[in-house]
C-alpha cells in the first residue's frame, strides 16, 4: 500500500506544526507523521492535552503556553495527522516507508520530504551517569508534562544551558526538593560573554527570563554553584553522590535523583541516512544539516527545518518550518516568488532579531572539553553497548580511525539508541586521541531502519523500486532430503 501527498513532514513539533498550516494555507495536500499520540514535539509536549490543567499549565511557564494556538491551528489546518507513526526509511526521491498503528506497514511518495526531527540531548558521559537514579533533565520534563509527576526525594542538577534553569525552576514550583543546581558556566564566563549580551539586547525579555529562573531558584534556598566540574557519580547505600570541583577545591552532595544536561543538539539520523552534506558549528559543537533560505538541503527532494537543521529554539524553529512551506509553494507553482518572498520578509527580520540571543547562548553554555571528552578510560560512553572511552580509545589506536571503524571494531554506537546518545562524544574522543578538530571526524553511518519495528511491520513493507523480490520455490522435506542425499554422495564418488 502506497499513499501520494504534495508534502510528507517527519516530526509534529514546533517546526512540522508549523510547515503544516503555512502549506495547508496555500493548498498543499499534506500528511504528518509523529512517533507521540499528541502534537507538539518536545517543547510543546502534550499541550492540547493539558489545556484544561490550569494548575499544570502555569507551572510550566508562559513558553509552554506560547504553544497551544499553534497546536490548535495544526489540527484545525486540515492536514493528515498520523500520530504514532514510525518512520523506517526516508529514500533520496523523498520517499519514506512507515509502520502505523492500525495502518500496517506503507509507503508515502510525496513530491516533497520535511524532516522536522527536532534536537537530542547531548550526552553528560562522566563515570555514573548510567546509574539508577540519574537521568537526564529533558526526561525530568517530559514526566512532568506528560502526567505531573516530579522526582521523589532530594534532586541535584548538574550542568549547563538554559534548559537546566528552566527544568529546576519548574520543578521548584511544582513542589520538587531541589538540593542543588550545579552549572558548569564559570563566573567569568558571564563578563566574556558581556558583548554578545549587547547584542542580544533587542531579545531583554528572554534574558530577563532566565534572570527570573534563577532568581526564583535563590529565593527556595536551593543551593548554586557555578563553575562545578562533575567528577564522577557514585550509589551508596541506593543514594546517588554527587563528586565535583569548583575552583580549587572538591565537594559533594547527596541525591535521591541526579538530573544531568549539557544543552542539545540536531537530531541527525534521518538526514545522515540520506547522507545529505553536513556543516560543523563550531559555536554549537555539532553537525547539522546545509540548508538554504528554504530550508532546502543538499537533495532537493528534501527539506529540513526547526532544531534538527540547527539549535534555534521553538520560536524560531516554527519559523523554519513556515519558511520551509514558502519555498516549496512557489516551487510547485502554488504561490509566485514574488508573493513567497513578501510573505517571508517579516519571518528573515524576526530571525535578525534573534541571532544575537542566540550567539549569547551559545558562547555562554558551549559545552567544556571535560564534558565532551572523558578523561577516565572507565567511563562508559555507549550505554546501549558498555563501551567505556578505554575501549574506543584503544580502537583508535589499533586502526579504527572513525566512528564508523570504532563501531566495528567495539560496537559503539550499534545498540536501540543507533549512536543517538554516544555520536558526539565518541567523535570527540576520536579527534582527541588523533589530535584533529571535530570537524575533521566523520558522522556515523546511519542505516535504516532508523527506528526498531516488528518483523510482521518488515515483512509487510512494500518492496521500493528495482527492489522485487522473485518468487522462490518452496523447500519440502523430500526436496531436503534429496539435497542431503546429493551432498552426501558426492565425496562418496571420487
Amino acid at each position: 500500500m502506497s499513499d501520494e501527498t504534495e508534502l510528507l513532514i517527519v516530526g509534529a513539533g514546533p517546526a512540522g506544526m508549523s510547515a503544516a498550516v503555512a502549506a495547508r494555507r496555500m493548498g498543499l495536500r499534506v500528511i504528518v507523521l509523529d512517533e507521540n499520540s499528541e502534537p507538539g514535539g518536545q517543547i510543546y509536549r502534550r499541550i492540547l492535552g493539558n489545556e484544561e490543567r490550569d494548575a499544570r499549565r502555569r507551572l510550566l511557564g508562559t513558553d509552554y503556553a506560547r504553544g497551544l494556538p499553534l497546536a490548535r491551528a495544526f489540527v484545525a489546518s486540515g492536514a493528515d495527522i498520523r500520530a504514532g507513526s514510525t518512520v523506517v526509511e526516508i529514500s533520496d526521491d523523498g520517499s519514506a516507508s512507515i509502520a502505523s498503528p492500525g495502518r500496517g506497514a506503507y509507503v508515502v511518495k510525496p513530491r516533497a520530504t520535511l524532516i522536522a526531527t527536532g534536537a537530542n540531548e547531548r550526552a553528560f558521559a562522566v563515570p555514573g551517569w548510567t546509574l539508577p537514579g540519574v537521568m537526564t533533565a529533558g526526561a525530568a520534563q517530559t514526566l512532568l508534562k506528560t502526567s505531573g509527576q516530579i522526582p521523589a526525594g532530594r534532586v541535584v542538577l548538574a550542568g549547563g544551558g538554559p534548559l537546566l534553569w528552566l527544568v529546576a525552576s519548574q520543578l521548584g514550583a511544582a513542589g520538587a526538593e531541589l538540593g542543588a543546581v550545579l552549572s558548569y558556566t564559570r563566573p567569568l564566563e558571564y563578563l566574556h560573554g558581556a558583548g554578545d549580551a549587547v547584542a542580544a539586547w533587542r531579545s531583554f525579555a528572554a534574558l530577563a527570563k532566565g534572570a527570573r529562573w534563577i532568581a526564583s531558584l535563590r529565593s527556595r534556598g536551593v543551593k548554586l554553584v557555578h563553575g562545578a566540574q562533575v567528577l564522577r557519580i557514585e550509589e551508596r547505600e541506593g543514594k546517588r553522590v554527587v563528586h565535583y570541583q569548583a575552583g580549587d577545591r572538591t565537594a559533594t552532595e547527596p541525591a535521591d535523583i541526579v538530573l544531568l544536561h549539557a544543552g542539545v543538539v540536531p537530531n541527525i539520523q534521518a538526514s545522515q541516512s540520506l547522507r545529505l552534506e553536513h556543516v560543523w558549528s563550531d559555536t554549537q559543537f555539532c553537525w547539522r544539516p546545509a540548508t538554504d533560505l528554504w530550508a532546502t538541503s543538499s537533495n532537493p527532494n528534501i527539506l529540513v527545518a526547526g532544531d534538527g537543521a540547527g539549535i534555534s529554539g521553538a520560536e524560531d524553529a516554527a519559523r523554519g518550518g513556515e519558511l520551509a512551506a514558502l519555498g516549496l509553494a512557489a516551487k510547485l507553482g502554488r504561490i509566485t516568488t514574488g508573493e513567497r518572498d513578501r510573505l517571508a520578509s517579516p519571518i528573515f527580520a524576526q530571525r535578525r532579531t534573534q541571532e544575537g540571543l542566540r550567539v549569547f547562548l551559545d558562547t555562554l553554555y558551549a559545552p567544556p572539553h571535560w564534558l565532551r571528552v572523558p578523561s577516565d578510560d572507565a567511563t562508559i560512553v555507549c550505554r546501549c553497548e558498555q563501551v567505556s572511552a578505554g575501549a574506543i580509545r584503544e580502537a583508535v589506536r589499533l586502526g579504527a580511525d572513525g566512528p564508523n571503524q570504532v563501531k566495528a571494531f567495539v560496537r559503539a554506537g550499534m545498540g536501540p539508541c543507533q549512536g543517538r546518545m554516544c555520536a558526539q562524544t565518541v567523535a570527540a574522543v576520536i579527534a582527541r586521541e588523533r589530535g584533529l578538530p571535530c570537524s575533521q571526524v566523520p558522522t556515523q553511518r546511519v542505516r535504516p531502519p532508523l527506528k526498531p519495528l516488528h518483523l510482521a511491520d518488515l515483512a509487510d513493507m512494500p518492496p521500493g523500486p528495482g527492489e522485487e523480490i522473485e518468487a522462490v520455490p518452496a523447500l519440502t522435506v523430500s526436496s531436503l532430503k534429496s539435497l542431503d542425499d546429493s551432498t552426501a554422495a558426492g565425496p562418496q564418488s571420487h
